[in-house]
């Protein structure tokens, strides 16, 4: 599969950008299926969420929320998903994430009905003890791997979010349009 965002930075095709920083691109779909379906790749090439950065995680999602709330001012929808696509899913065009906004209205023939699970009570009780033991595990784990930052290091990492933050600004400016 050929990756969309190589296409658009190598001109090889025109994207209807709606928003743009370092880290992450929002554009409308060019197969949409709503009217109000945005596209957000982070520019880092990953398959999964969990391959990215806790801050590129932030931005993907500082701008889903700035898009969604846009995109429902400005199409006068009734409601928004979000969806996120791993890049090795089937469903997913792109060879890599991508985070999809979709502005819903009543009868617009989207359907992400599923039928539930009937699980008993002890099969919710070991669930629920795995992903707590993985999510403290993991917690554990990223206290472990800090060590003390070289002076540089801290300083690089405050000039990113400083640029991040000032990103961010332009972002909320899109509450701000009519």
């Amino acid at each position: 599969m050929d990756c969309k965002l190589c296409k658009i930075k190598e001109g090889k095709l025109k994207a209807k950008i709606v928003y743009e920083d370092a880290i992450v691109i929002a554009m409308l779909s060019d197969n949409p299926a709503a009217l109000g379906h945005v596209e957000i790749f982070p520019k880092q090439h990953v398959d999964t969420i969990e391959a990215l950065q806790d801050i590129v995680v932030q931005q993907l999602f500082t701008v889903a929320n700035t898009t969604a709330s846009a995109l429902f001012e400005a199409s006068g929808a009734q409601g928004t998903n979000i969806v996120m696509f791993n890049g090795d899913n089937t469903n997913n065009p792109y060879p890599h994430l991508v985070c999809m906004i979709l502005s819903r209205r009543e009868n617009d023939g989207i359907n992400f009905q599923w039928k539930p699970k009937q699980l008993q009570p002890e099969e919710m009780d070991a669930v629920q003890s795995k992903i707590r033991d993985k999510a403290f595990m993991a917690e554990h784990h990223e206290k472990e791997k800090k060590e003390p930052k070289k002076e540089e290091e801290h300083k690089k990492q405050e000039e990113e979010v400083i640029t991040i933050e000032e990103e961010n600004y332009q972002v909320k400016q899109l509450d701000r349009l009519p």
